[in-house]
């Protein structure tokens, strides 16, 4: 692998993740409710909220520190936790769900996904999108990677640094995540998008917000693949098949390799 050639000595870090508003026992809309989309975000206190399809979503202002990263966490989901509860609702962090067929034919936007098409980091190609008339909807946790590189960031870039995320970060999630079915859909390794301020690593589900402890090996794990990614740190070669097969013990092993 080339070098990974930035100006930044260590990383911003943000997130983006998706929860699922729960009525019932059954997946709510959260359609009409938040009031943000992809286009226009809602600004509030650490970050901004925003519909997703059916899911809500809120997004953490980019940090450099773990105190920080769960400070900002903690304000914007409190926000949208609150919105829920005033809606009659509770909040649902799953990985995956399904809705009611009626949802999907009584609200268009439970049958959008995304408003920009994502990669794989080793076939340098468009992901496909899910079938709008599934019944099976997904929730991210997606993470965002800023940094300078030398000569601006590219897409060859943002595709290098996603491959160590892979490794140190995708590998965790197989091992913890208990969801099976999300990744049929979404999340397998390689997944991201470039951007203007790095990279945003589509690989994670929401799981790692069940807790406090996951939620800070997210944020470390990630800046110590960016970190890697600046070493040109030799990763196992078989990271792809370990996190799209999702074996947990393959998976632990790289884990245990990279620590050496």
């Amino acid at each position: 692998m080339r070098q990974f050639n930035t100006k930044t000595k260590d990383t911003t870090i943000g997130c983006d993740p998706e929860v699922f508003f729960m009525k019932g026992g059954k997946v709510y809309p959260a359609i009409g409710l938040i009031g943000g989309n992809k286009d226009s975000p809602k600004p509030c206190d650490g970050g901004a909220l925003q519909e997703d399809n059916v899911m809500a979503e809120f997004n953490t202002d980019p940090v450099t520190n773990i105190v920080d990263f769960l400070s900002n966490i903690d304000k914007v989901y409190n926000q949208i936790h609150n919105i829920a509860i005033e809606n009659g609702c509770t909040i649902g962090i799953h990985a995956s769900k399904n809705i009611k067929r009626a949802t999907l034919l009584s609200y268009p936007q439970s049958r959008e996904f995304g408003c920009d098409p994502d990669f794989n980091a080793y076939t340098m190609s468009r992901n496909s999108t899910p079938d709008p008339m599934s019944l099976l909807r997904t929730c991210a946790g997606h993470i965002h990677i800023g940094y300078e590189v030398e000569g601006g960031h590219t897409f060859e870039s943002s595709a290098y640094l996603t491959k160590y995320l892979d490794a140190y970060v995708g590998t965790f999630c197989v091992v913890n995540d208990k969801d099976t079915r999300r990744m049929t859909r979404y999340g397998k390794a390689g997944a991201f998008r470039p951007k203007p301020y790095g990279t945003e690593y589509r690989v994670p589900s929401n799981f790692w917000l069940t807790s406090k402890d996951f939620t800070t090996e997210i944020f470390n794990r990630s800046r110590e693949g960016y970190r890697a990614a600046k070493r040109g740190v030799e990763i196992p070669n078989d990271v792809v098949r370990a996190i799209n097969l999702q074996d947990v013990e393959r998976c632990e092993e790289i884990l245990k390799c990279l620590e050496r």
